[in-house]
């Protein structure tokens, strides 16, 4: 067995041109590099969607908030003050 594997993909068009457009940006050397970093990020099909620490999240932080917000609306924050904030704290790190 070759230790590099040969394969011939047809994508789309509109990936085929993003695909490309990452290579011209000069973000990867070639569309081989695009398509190696895609399949890296996705990961096994074990730990797409079983991040433990993901999961307790979910089941504790996010239902908790959750259940907050129906018991009292009020409490929630209108987006656009949400928005404000984020935007003062990025400026005040300097992004």
């Amino acid at each position: 067995m070759s230790a590099i594997g040969h394969l011939t993909v047809k994508l789309p068009p509109a990936m085929a041109d993003q695909v490309q457009a990452w290579v011209d940006t000069g973000d990867f050397a070639d569309a081989e590099g695009v398509i190696r970093d895609a399949l890296l990020a996705y990961g096994r099909p074990e730990d797409r969607h079983s991040d433990p620490s993901v999961e307790e999240w979910l089941r504790t932080k996010v239902v908790a908030a959750y259940d907050a917000h129906k018991r009292d609306p009020s409490r929630a924050v209108p987006l656009d003050q949400v928005v404000a904030r984020l935007k003062t704290e990025r400026m005040a790190r300097g992004e």
